[in-house]
């Protein structure tokens, strides 16, 4: 281990530090420095490229801190007042445009594959769909990539408006037709942020090292183990090989869903959006989109966790199956693809009134009873999983992990991290929170080997 490598294992293993973390309030890069004191004794000696590899280290340390607590978080505070709005009313609009940036990639889709050859037919597939820039000198970028950075950033911006979550801004003098334009400011401060924070975490978490950073942010970046690198993207290939291996068998096989027994004889017929509320009309019938979404669910758990007894019982949720909850998680993905695919928002935004067609919340009594039409689960678990997957105001949190921001009687709802989060992950934070120790997992899965 390099004088660096003990340095950042330092840093790693005091998560508990704000002092350390460039993104807070209380970051301090002379506490960052002092670090290098508290290393072991036996560490080896630190080399030229250990030192170099320090100081760009925390050049970027307060770069990011300047972005993040200086740019960022001060341009949001300078701004919030001229919205004229509750702090909570500001969370939907940065939904609102996370909403309509899938919504849009996904009729691109839909019109791709109506001049393509392709037969696509799972949701993997759209998360693979690559969008041409505007630039032809650009490569495509996959959708999944600029979703994600986009999702994250909205998650920062959420995290950043709980302090101000029940605070009125009154500014008579803004003006209306700036409205849009303001929001996406924001969003575009939030991405440069953003991808910033990525190259930090990689420096930080993944081995790798900034080796040069100028005053204009421009970054070299590189690896200490290229190999590593290689293999990892290898090992991603053939994790979703695997996967896509299992749907063509389910499909050949024609079995039933593991989850058949729940489904109810509904699907929903129609969507409105008022105000930014989601409101759903139902009739009778099976629809495939929801026989997609569920599918996804039986290919995720006959690849990689075969072991996992879906009947397990959930301590902390009132011992209620693992199934049920996972059935009534995909049920909400469906509403939301669904909305996705069969609404219409992909209008220019200008003014706050540009925003009522878009969707960014629902009531939450109407989310569990169009779940309840769905699947046949009783109410109170339904209410469980809505309460499980919730965000919590008093502190940031993970949108990936809560997507659902509850907001008086209503839910902020983010599609994109609903729709695509890995499904082992979901699983893996249902266990949690019901009681299941990862540990308990795993073995589980080895007795399974």
């Amino acid at each position: 281990m390099t004088y660096f490598d003990a340095y950042r294992e330092y840093i790693i293993h005091h998560p508990e530090v704000v002092e350390y973390k460039p993104t807070s309030k209380k970051f301090d890069e002379d506490a960052l420095k002092e670090v290098i004191t508290k290393l072991p004794s036996d560490v080896t000696p630190p080399t030229q490229d250990d030192i170099d590899a320090m100081k760009n280290f925390l050049l970027a340390s307060r770069t990011l801190h300047a972005i993040y607590c200086d740019d960022l978080y001060d341009h949001i505070k300078q701004i919030l007042p001229s919205f004229n709005l509750p702090g909570k009313e500001i969370c939907a609009y940065f939904i609102g445009i996370l909403n309509r940036n899938i919504h849009v990639i996904l009729n691109k889709y839909n019109r791709n594959l109506k001049t393509s050859q392709s037969q696509y037919s799972t949701l993997s597939d759209l998360s693979e769909f690559r969008l041409e820039p505007d630039d032809s000198n650009l490569s495509a970028l996959p959708m999944r990539s600029v979703m994600e950075t986009s999702t994250d950033f909205t998650g920062v911006i959420l995290n950043y408006l709980r302090y101000y979550i029940d605070k009125t801004f009154d500014h008579q003098e803004a003006d209306p037709n700036q409205f849009a334009g303001r929001v996406q400011y924001v969003m575009e401060l939030a991405n440069i942020g953003y991808l910033f924070k990525c190259l930090y975490d990689s420096a930080l978490y993944e081995g790798g090292r900034i080796i040069r950073l100028d005053k204009k942010g421009k970054a070299l970046f590189v690896y200490d183990d290229e190999e590593k690198q290689r293999l990892i993207k290898a090992g991603d290939l053939l994790f979703g090989n695997r996967k896509m291996a299992f749907y063509s068998k389910l499909n050949s096989l024609n079995k039933p869903s593991f989850f058949s027994s729940y489904y109810r004889t509904y699907r929903i017929k129609s969507c409105i959006v008022e105000n930014g509320y989601i409101k759903l009309s139902f009739g009778q019938g099976r629809n495939p989109e929801m026989d997609k979404v569920i599918k996804e669910w039986d290919v995720a758990i006959q690849a990689y966790y075969p072991f996992l007894d879906l009947k397990k019982k959930l301590p902390k949720l009132n011992n209620v199956p693992l199934e049920e909850i996972l059935i009534a998680y995909g049920a909400l993905q469906y509403i939301v693809y669904y909305v996705v695919e069969k609404g219409r928002f992909e209008n220019g935004l200008y003014k706050s009134e540009d925003f009522d067609v878009i969707p960014s919340k629902i009531r939450k009594r109407d989310l569990v009873d169009y779940i309840v039409k769905l699947v046949n689960v009783k109410k109170g678990t339904i209410l469980q999983c809505v309460n499980l997957f919730e965000a919590s105001w008093q502190k940031a949190n993970n949108i990936w992990a809560n997507p659902l921001y509850p907001i008086d009687d209503y839910e902020l709802l983010p599609f994109f991290p609903i729709m695509f989060t890995s499904p082992y992950y979901v699983m893996d934070q249902i266990l949690l929170e019901g009681g299941v120790p990862v540990d308990t997992r795993g073995k589980v899965c080895e007795k399974d080997m």
